[in-house]
């Protein structure tokens, strides 16, 4: 009935089976095959029904985070909505003590230890410069830093020369070691985790001037984290998905920017995002623009590209794009020639000369 092969190993002696009573033995055996039928079900991904979160109860021990670490470290995070125990996350972490580990994440040496400091205190308001690895050596330079207070008073201290990230690839980096400094000192706080997901949601504002761009993204990180520092003077959840979003459109719309979801391509998302009445591609023609064909440039290359319809505007709206070689490129990278587009009819081609339109003679 019960193999002593598949019996607990207790129960595999002949002596310690004989002093069990029948009615024992078969509870142990009904609790045997529940346990087996709920391993099963564990394993099978197509079994999707939830097990009950048992109440665990710890022995009294040590824990000093390093050799001697308590059970009770690894248990997953809570399973109840994140306002209804936040409250109990601590606001500081005493004493400072550095991540040993930073290494294994690839942060070390990619953040000073001033803002490893300044991060063990929730309550202060952290910006996106303090993780920009262009800031190792920020210790040594200070600079006079100068407020004015509600009274109007005129207040000096100093801080160090930080400097913000300037493009998109330095503030990604910078973001990525927000994450990884703040994971092993409050690995309950999703943030940096919430911050990737927006901002990957607005595709990193790639429909925006590369102008705006950085500065925006810096703007909506510093305000999220403001927010979370107030709010961690009165033990409050941090900011929601969903609260972040409304952050970032409240910041697109301050900035004459349409706080639309970009959807599909980059060239839909720069459409959406365009303010009302105002051309964002000044590359590509606009009604009559292009006399019989569009025009197109054959570069040294041998490869053939389109004629940027923004240099070649006669209007107040030149052409934005940032320069590339004698043209343009588009923040979706496509390159376009500042070249004359008008039509010769007698030769049948596109004059193509180094000239705007209305300089054609």
């Amino acid at each position: 009935m019960w193999p002593v092969s598949q019996r607990p190993p207790f129960l595999r002696v002949r002596a310690t089976v004989n002093a069990y009573k029948i009615e024992d033995l078969l509870t142990l055996y009904k609790f045997s095959k529940e346990t087996e039928k709920t391993d099963k079900e564990d394993g099978d991904d197509s079994s999707l029904k939830e097990g009950k979160q048992p109440t665990i109860k710890y022995k009294e021990c040590e824990d000093d985070r390093q050799k001697k670490l308590a059970p009770a470290s690894f248990v997953r995070l809570p399973i109840k909505k994140y306002r209804y125990w936040y409250k109990n996350v601590p606001v500081k972490r005493k004493p400072f003590v550095k991540p040993a580990d930073l290494g294994f994440t690839g942060t070390e040496n990619s953040v000073t230890d001033i803002t490893l400091k300044r991060m063990h205190n929730r309550t202060n308001a952290m910006q996106i410069k303090h993780f920009f690895a262009g800031n190792l050596n920020v210790a040594t330079k200070k600079t006079e830093v100068r407020q004015v207070t509600e009274s109007g008073q005129v207040e000096t201290s100093f801080d160090f020369a930080w400097t913000n990230p300037s493009n998109i690839h330095q503030l990604q980096e910078a973001l990525i070691t927000y994450a990884c400094c703040l994971h092993p000192l409050y690995p309950t706080d999703p943030t940096g985790l919430i911050l990737f997901r927006v901002l990957i949601t607005y595709k990193w504002l790639m429909y925006v001037s590369e102008g705006s761009r950085a500065k925006i993204i810096i703007a909506f990180i510093q305000d999220v984290l403001r927010q979370n520092a107030s709010r961690a003077v009165n033990k409050e959840v941090v900011l929601s998905f969903d609260e972040q979003m409304k952050a970032m459109k409240a910041l697109l719309t301050v900035n004459g920017i349409r706080p639309d979801i970009p959807i599909g391509d980059i060239k839909s998302a720069t459409a959406a995002a365009a303010p009302a009445g105002r051309s964002v591609d000044r590359s590509r023609p606009k009604g009559r623009s292009m006399d019989k064909r569009q025009a197109a440039f054959k570069t040294k290359a041998g490869t053939t590209i389109g004629v940027c319809f923004g240099f070649n505007d006669s209007g107040s709206r030149p052409c934005t794009n940032p320069p590339f070689g004698d043209g343009c490129k588009r923040p979706d990278g496509q390159i376009f020639a500042h070249v004359c587009n008008v039509y010769l009819p007698a030769q049948d081609k596109h004059c193509l000369g180094k000239h705007p339109r209305k300089q054609h003679r």
